[in-house]
């Protein structure tokens, strides 16, 4: 099969995307938002391990991908990151609270807790967050904002996500 692609000469490129589908957009439609805690308090609970989580919106993997492929022979059989920011959960929390106007707590659930949940993809939800804390560094280098926005100059950060969206957020 790869000798066949070569053969034909294809032009492959390869974008490393973010979190699970369309990254900030499932605080919205996934139900990954903030809760409510027995306090009153909003509680952002992900299993992250610590790690920091690389994001971008949803609608802006295809403007990386058009700046990949306006690129031309340059970018043929790259691999490139597409991360609008790289945060702590910690400070997705706070951001979030800001854009909402409440605060928002972090909580960093066990990934096996996670994975128990239920849900329909809650295991392969864990599994790969749980993947981007045991790779760490060695994965965040990979999808660096600042690289991202060579090929997207209006990718958003999230704050500027959320000030566009925040709105559409729910509370569970």
């Amino acid at each position: 099969m790869l000798e066949h692609r070569a053969a034909l000469a294809i032009a492959e490129r390869k974008i490393r995307a973010v979190a699970p589908f369309d990254g900030w957009d499932n605080f919205i439609h996934v139900g990954m938002g903030p809760r409510q805690g027995e306090n009153g308090e909003l509680v952002l609970a992900l299993p992250l391990g610590g790690a920091k989580l690389p994001g971008i919106a949803g609608g802006d993997i295809g403007k990386v991908a058009h700046g990949i492929f306006r690129r031309g022979a340059e970018t043929f059989g790259k691999y490139v990151g597409a991360a609008g920011d790289v945060l702590s959960g910690a400070e997705v929390a706070t951001k979030m609270g800001q854009a909402l106007g409440r605060k928002v707590n972090f909580y960093d659930m066990p990934f096996e807790v996670y994975r128990g949940l239920g849900f329909p993809g809650a295991d392969d939800l864990a599994n790969m967050f749980q993947f981007q804390a045991l790779l760490g560094d060695e994965f965040l280098k990979r999808r660096d904002p600042v690289q991202t926005r060579t090929f997207g100059p209006d990718v958003q950060n999230f704050a500027a996500w959320l000030a566009a969206n925040a709105s559409r957020i729910p509370i569970g």
